[in-house]
């Protein structure tokens, strides 16, 4: 129901669809590390869309893409190691309630 969800947020209403999206993913039982890699092979191709039209349409804003690719490279090295302090079971029982809940706020926002 989830993936439902974050698929309709992001088609009809151009919202990103990862959290929903990861929501739906831990709901059927996936380990953390397979929603992660999941997620982020999706949010490369929309990325790389997204890209596409801006440049096709003008509007490509190189400051913008280079201010959140670095973050991104940045936190794709720091990520893992903050994991595998932090240590699988806190990681796999805090993201998922986390991810439910920024759902629901997107989708109340959507709302109201």
């Amino acid at each position: 129901m989830f993936g439902v969800a974050g698929g309709v947020l992001a088609g009809v209403f151009g919202l990103s669809g990862t959290p929903p999206i990861s929501a739906g993913l831990y709901s059927l039982g996936l380990p953390t590390l397979m929603v992660v890699g999941t997620t982020v092979f999706v949010l490369v191709f929309n990325s790389l869309a997204g890209i596409g039209g801006y440049l096709f349409l003008g509007r490509f804003d190189v400051v913008l893409t280079v201010l959140l690719g670095g973050g991104a490279v940045v936190g794709s090295f720091l990520g893992p190691k903050l994991l595998e302090k932090a240590g699988k079971e806190i990681v796999e029982k805090f993201i998922p309630p986390v991810l439910i809940g920024i759902s629901v706020i997107f989708g109340l926002a959507l709302i109201f």
